[in-house]
C-alpha cells in the first residue's frame, strides 16, 4: 500500500490547476485549434456542434493564469470527467450522443448543464452496463494496437460490427472478428450504443 502525501500549502499550490475547461477555437486558414499557448496539450472531450466557437477539453494540468482563455469547468463536473477517465464508455458515449443531437446548439451554461448530466448518468449506470474489454486482434495506426484492449458498448447482429472505444474517446466501429471475443460476449451487448439526452423541456439553465 502506498502512502499519500501530504497537502502542499505555498502559494503556487494555492492557485488553482486547470485541468478541464471551455476554450474557445482559433480558427485560421490551415483550420482550428484551442486558443491555447502553444505548449499546452489539448485533447477535445466534446463541443455542441461542428461549428462551435469553442469546445470542452482536457489540457495539461497547468494553473489558471497560464491559460487565460480557458474557463475552468465547475468543481462538479471535473470530479465526474476525472472519474470518467477511469471509464472510457462514458466519455466515448458522451461524445456520439452530443453528435447524434443535432437541432439549435445551446448556450455554453446549458451545454455544460446536459454533460454532467450525461457523464454522470453513464458513470451511475457502469456497475449494471454490459460493456466489456476485448483484446484487439489488429493494428490500426492512430486507433488502435493489436493486443491492446479496448472497451466494446454495442454489436449491431446484422452485419457483425462492434462499437468500441478508442485511446481518444471516440465510438468507432469494426468487425467482431477484428476482436478477441466470443459469441456468449456479443450477445450481451446492446444492438446499437446507448445514448441519452437531457429532453430540451428539462428544467435547467438557459
Amino acid at each position: 500500500m502506498t502512502k499519500r502525501r501530504g497537502p502542499t500549502h505555498d502559494a503556487a499550490a494555492r492557485e488553482r490547476l486547470v485541468r478541464y475547461a471551455v476554450v474557445p477555437w482559433a480558427r485560421s486558414e490551415r483550420g482550428g485549434r484551442p486558443d491555447l499557448p502553444e505548449d499546452v496539450g489539448f485533447h477535445l472531450l466534446a463541443e455542441p456542434s461542428d461549428d462551435s466557437a469553442f469546445g470542452l477539453f482536457r489540457i495539461d494540468h497547468v494553473l489558471a493564469s497560464s491559460v487565460p482563455t480557458a474557463e475552468p469547468v465547475s468543481e462538479a463536473l471535473d470530479t465526474l470527467l476525472n472519474s470518467a477517465e477511469r471509464y472510457p464508455p462514458a466519455l466515448g458515449l458522451l461524445w456520439d450522443a452530443i453528435k447524434h443531437r443535432g437541432g439549435e446548439p445551446p448556450s455554453r451554461t446549458r451545454f455544460l448543464w446536459r454533460v454532467e448530466r450525461l457523464v454522470g448518468r453513464y458513470l451511475a449506470e457502469q456497475r449494471t452496463a454490459p460493456y466489456f474489454l476485448a483484446r484487439s486482434k489488429i493494428d490500426e495506426t492512430g486507433y488502435r494496437r493489436a493486443g491492446g484492449w479496448y472497451w466494446l458498448v454495442a454489436y449491431a447482429r446484422g452485419d457483425g460490427v462492434v462499437s468500441w472505444v478508442s485511446a481518444d474517446d471516440i465510438v468507432y466501429g469494426d468487425a467482431a472478428s477484428t476482436f478477441d471475443v466470443e459469441p456468449e460476449q456479443l450477445a450481451r451487448l446492446p444492438g446499437a450504443p446507448v445514448l441519452y439526452w437531457p429532453d430540451d423541456d428539462e428544467a435547467g439553465p438557459a
